[in-house]
């Protein structure tokens, strides 16, 4: 049973491990997520895995982290298989980024990862594209044909009428014919003509756009040189082609230099913009040299750039989370200050706009920066300096209207429980983060971790979570919507279980015996409380939950009330057995424990091995040891089913045989009826006084 419960808990502590790394997106804490996907599967079923899987691919799509989505979907080190939905909603995102590079990705490794696109993947995809104004030259439509293609998605006369009108309706009749053309070339196996990037027409003679220039000057840039490409623009320039940013992003490629783009500017005699500085800060970012991204940022406002968020983040996020070890508080400060800063520079704009034109969301704090923050806030271990920090972060955020969704405020609720001092302070976070214009901003799912990580709080005045304010929760959960289940009162009684389990190890009597009077009050008020609620229908899993729970806080009588209305009404497992065999065994109660095991045994219950563990173990604990042996060495095996012991069996009555001076007559008994088991024990229980 206790089993049982720690993996549902550790499930959701992988929960909200992914739910935390997929908030960030970056490329490393990805990678974490594999590694730890890898490591956790062989802890959890298939389903359970399944599960992580598909809230870890909502998580990042929800965001639109298409580079992040794709490397998780993509991975073929990963044996859970995407869903159909998954990648028709990367596609989709990737299009409306138009990232297409990363469509042509994404669709050719969907047949490496178990799902093969269809006619239907691409109608999608190029309806998207229209629809959001965007209308493919055709060099880059024949790259779609051809991966269509070689996918083996076969010819369709629907993609036809769909470029045809795709084009057509929206005035490029002339583009709509060559389309349909350049699909039935390709089905035909007919390859078009190359065109050299020195030809300012193409291939049919048709003038080339501006995009297409860039796409020229950058591939010139990049794959020969920067003067190569600069020469080639004064070409275009003698024919009329003026620069824009879009040309600087171009031909910057994977530079990271200040000094690089500083020749940029001077050959088109052009200033960047806030996107080009963002480019060549993420490509900084990515040498991982944090140094030389600060520089390029630092830079970009001397130059008299207004930051953006696509600037700041990734410096952030690569001082806060670029390396294994926990961030210093000296860096801490650092990415605070520069938090600062930028916040100063939209209040400026904010003055220098008023009246006119509010500043763009690009320029005020978004979530993403606000997670990242919260995140190195709070894993900090000097709570006492940061944790105001947090709190005041969070209300900045509130005040600038950043929302955020259920699965992210889930993650930073939990990470701000984690760090609260008090159950008070614990649950004014909750409010704080989690009602966004008197509505919840939570789930199900969320609400659920939410209530485990409240019980979980390590306050500084008492042990044992307020009832008032655990309810509280479950009350808005009720008015958000959701119905009451019975893991509602499972995780509080598991709380309370083991506070019970700690308060008996307590070596102050007195401390003790008040802390277990008021866990017993409160566990007999949660009872009463679960009695009356018609909105919830107790599984076994929470009957198990309440007698174990009343079991540690040394409710004899009420455990075994719970054991019998249960096994009168059919509702035990084999983990309600071992309860209540451990709550008998604790009890001293011989009487009862024989009557249990008579009962189950006659009733032909099918025992497992933990039960019958648990029944030498009672045994054992009631100074029973003869009664011990004889079942381990001859009733476990004329069982129902029949078992074998194991080396837990006979480690449980060795450790209880010193006590009534049994050891060597154990020995014997196990040498003499279980010689297998015998030969594996460990050297110190084979050896006789």
């Amino acid at each position: 049973m206790r089993s049982a419960i720690s993996q549902a808990l550790t499930l959701d502590i992988y929960k909200a491990t992914f739910d935390i790394l997929a908030g960030s997106g970056s490329k490393e804490d990805i990678e974490l997520m594999k590694k730890i996907f890898d490591i956790t599967s062989s802890h959890f079923d298939e389903e359970e895995m399944s599960s992580m899987y598909d809230r870890a691919a909502r998580r990042l799509l929800a965001r639109h982290a298409v580079r992040a989505a794709f490397e998780w979907l993509s991975s073929e080190n990963i044996h859970i298989a995407p869903r159909p939905e998954h990648w028709d909603t990367l596609v989709n995102q990737c299009v409306r980024q138009r990232n297409l590079l990363l469509t042509m990705a994404a669709i050719s490794a969907m047949p490496k990862r178990g799902c093969q696109p269809t006619s239907l993947t691409f109608i999608n995809l190029f309806q998207s594209l229209f629809q959001i104004g965007f209308f493919p030259q055709i060099r880059i439509l024949r790259r779609f044909i051809t991966l269509m293609k070689r996918v083996d998605v076969p010819r369709d006369p629907q993609i036809v009428q769909v470029l045809n009108d795709g084009y057509s309706k929206n005035g490029y009749p002339k583009l709509a014919k060559r389309a349909v053309e350049a699909y039935s070339a390709e089905y035909n196996t007919h390859s078009p003509s190359n065109v050299s990037p020195e030809d300012t027409l193409d291939a049919n003679g048709i003038a080339l756009t501006d995009a297409e220039v860039n796409a020229r000057l950058g591939a010139v840039a990049r794959e020969r040189s920067k003067w190569a490409a600069a020469r080639l623009y004064y070409q275009y320039r003698a024919d009329g082609f003026k620069p824009t940013q879009e040309t600087l992003l171009a031909v910057l490629s994977d530079a990271s230099h200040t000094s690089v783009l500083q020749d940029w500017e001077r050959i088109f005699v052009l200033s960047a913009g806030p996107a080009v500085w963002a480019k060549l800060i993420y490509n900084a970012v990515c040498n991982r040299i944090l140094s030389a991204a600060i520089d390029v940022y630092n830079s970009a406002i001397a130059a008299g750039v207004r930051p953006t968020n696509a600037m700041l983040h990734p410096v952030l996020r690569l001082m806060c989370a670029g390396s294994l070890r926990p961030p210093t508080d000296a860096t801490i400060d650092r990415a605070m200050c520069m938090y600062h800063d930028f916040v100063r520079h939209w209040e400026v704009d904010t003055e220098e706009v008023q009246g006119q034109v509010s500043p763009t969301t690009s320029m005020t704090p978004d979530a993403p920066i606000y997670n990242t923050l919260l995140r190195v806030l709070l894993s900090s271990s000097n709570t006492t300096k940061y944790f105001p920090t947090a709190v005041a972060l969070l209300e900045d955020m509130r005040s600038r209207n950043v929302s955020m969704d259920s699965m992210t405020s889930t993650s930073l609720v939990i990470m701000l429980m984690r760090c609260s001092t008090s159950f008070e302070e614990a649950y004014k976070v909750y409010k704080l983060v989690c009602h966004q214009n008197h509505k919840s901003v939570l789930d199900q799912e969320g609400y659920t971790a939410v209530l485990n990580a409240f019980c979980k709080v390590h306050s500084s005045t008492i042990m044992t979570p307020p009832a008032r304010l655990y309810f509280q929760i479950v009350q808005d959960m009720r008015q958000a919507g959701y119905k009451t289940t019975p893991q509602v009162y499972t995780i509080i009684l598991r709380c309370l279980g083991s506070l019970s389990t700690r308060s008996s190890l307590s070596n102050d009597d007195n401390d003790n015996q008040t802390h277990t009077m008021t866990l017993v009050k409160m566990i007999k008020k949660i009872h009463q409380h679960l009695v009356v609620d018609a909105s919830v229908n107790p599984d076994v899993v929470l009957w198990n939950q309440l007698m174990d729970t009343y079991q540690r806080a040394g409710c004899f009588a009420e455990a075994l009330q719970i054991w019998e209305t249960s096994y009168r009404s059919g509702q035990i497992d084999n983990a309600s057995v071992s309860i209540i065999l451990d709550t008998c065994g604790h009890a001293n109660a011989y009487g009862t424990a024989m009557r249990v095991w008579s009962d189950l045994t006659e009733s032909k219950f099918r025992l497992n091995l933990a039960n019958w563990n648990a029944w030498l173990e009672c045994l054992c604990r009631l100074g029973r040891v003869d009664d011990a042996l004889r079942a381990m060495c001859l009733e476990m095996r004329q069982g129902t089913p029949p078992l074998n012991p194991t080396l837990e069996s006979a480690h449980i009555i060795l450790s209880f045989a010193p006590r009534t001076n049994q050891e060597t007559e154990v020995r014997e008994r196990i040498k003499r009826y279980l010689p297998k088991l015998w030969k594996i024990l460990p050297t110190e229980h084979m050896q006789s006084d």
